[in-house]
């Protein structure tokens, strides 16, 4: 019985040593992925591409996401069944999606002649709230009469609130003169403010 509690002992202390040696591994993996680099300020990170700018941790899935003290933003993606059927109507060649931007912007692309309605049709601009900060319309720089694509151009004004996050969307909305539902269509991406 005296070679039993020895043996114990022994068993117990080399159980509470695995047990703080996970425990500790641990925690040092959680701060490597919490702290990132540290080398932004956290009150300026609220968005995957703040948190990115302010080093943080870029986790490579789909869609990505950025790790910063503590809290993870995600990455925002087109998703691909609406961006291709939207290729056949519509194309931005400016501005891309998830760039900064800065107003007065200028927006340049093509779209089918049936997107436009007497040569136009509306461009929103809206904040990370959905509230619209600035709109306006493209107008078609061809003959707008076609099936084919036309090129258009646009300038609109708007004013960021970028105190909250400076993340918001860009809406290219098909014209509708008839106004009914089923000749809606819409083209709507993340956008930053500078």
């Amino acid at each position: 019985m005296k070679t039993f509690k020895p043996t114990f002992t022994l068993i117990s202390l080399v159980i509470i040593f695995i047990v703080g040696y996970i425990v500790l591994s641990n925690g040092n993996d959680d701060s490597d992925l919490t702290n990132g680099d540290n080398q932004g300020n956290s009150a300026e990170v609220r968005d995957f591409k703040s948190c990115e700018e302010a080093g943080g941790i870029i986790v490579e899935e789909y869609p990505a996401y950025c790790v910063f003290e503590g809290n993870s933003y995600g990455q925002e993606v087109l998703d691909e069944s609406t961006s291709s059927e939207m290729d056949d109507l519509i194309v931005v060649e400016y501005p891309e999606p998830n760039e900064s931007l800065s107003s007065p912007l200028e927006i340049t692309g093509e779209a089918r002649g049936y997107w436009f309605f007497e040569a136009t049709f509306p461009i929103v601009i809206t904040d990370w709230e959905g509230l619209i900060i600035g709109e306006g319309y493209a107008t078609a720089t061809d003959e707008w009469m076609t099936e084919e694509f036309v090129s258009f151009t646009a300038t609109i004004e708007f004013t960021p609130n970028t105190s909250v996050s400076n993340q918001g969307s860009i809406i290219f909305q098909k014209a509708n003169a008839s106004g009914l539902p089923e000749h809606d269509a819409s083209l709507e991406y993340t956008i930053y403010f500078e």
